[in-house]
């Protein structure tokens, strides 16, 4: 939706992911002061859990 092609199954699969990673980890994976720089870390970030976490 941030580059404006609508929204799909897919985006539902990945915001499923974006909520689960939130309840195990207990933050926001693209936590950001702003929310230009927010959409800008979803398109970049090659996301990652923490050490230690055994996804």
């Amino acid at each position: 939706m941030i580059r404006g092609e609508g929204h799909n199954e897919s985006l539902d699969m990945w915001e499923m992911g974006v909520l689960l990673y939130e309840m195990v980890i207990g933050k926001s994976p693209f936590g950001a002061k702003s929310q230009e720089a927010t959409c800008r870390l979803i398109l970049t970030v090659d996301l990652r859990f923490p050490q230690g976490v055994d996804p």
